[in-house]
């Protein structure tokens, strides 16, 4: 049953493309991005040629996409991390870091943000100093 549910979804998306609807974009994801991912293969919706890469391109693609995303949203990846660092100790586990993102950038969906530590290679519970956080997300450049 669950197979059949996504088929019908992908149906729907490709019947849209060929329309001229939304491509698959950072920008244009917010109608797509709350339906929630039925397991990995689908982050080729979002970020295409992710699963055919290797971990360090997955954490590229991943980078590159939430950057996108913060630049459409006007928002700074340092807001990110000092709304997740209320203590001011300057590290913060993985998943207060993604709950900040969650209300910050309207559309994500649970399934999605649950897969951005793995993209990384880390889990939600490891901590992040905010050395880490900005060499992740190359806040200097």
């Amino acid at each position: 049953m669950q197979q059949f549910q996504k088929a019908e979804r992908l149906y729907a998306a490709h019947k849209e493309r060929l329309a001229g609807g939304r491509p698959t974009t950072a920008g244009t994801m917010r109608g797509s991005m709350t339906m929630g991912l039925n397991d990995r293969d689908e982050m080729n919706q979002y970020i295409p040629g992710f699963n055919e890469s290797s971990p360090r391109t997955q954490s590229e693609k991943m980078s590159d996409y939430l950057m996108q995303l913060f630049r459409e949203k006007s928002i700074m990846p340092a807001r990110i991390f000092a709304m997740a660092d209320s203590h001011r100790s300057n590290s913060v586990k993985f998943s207060l870091i993604l709950e900040a993102m969650i209300k910050t950038i309207s559309g994500l969906s649970r399934d999605f943000v649950d897969q951005i530590p793995a993209a990384f290679g880390m889990s939600s519970s490891d901590v992040l100093t905010r050395q880490d956080f900005d060499l992740m997300f190359d806040v200097k450049a």
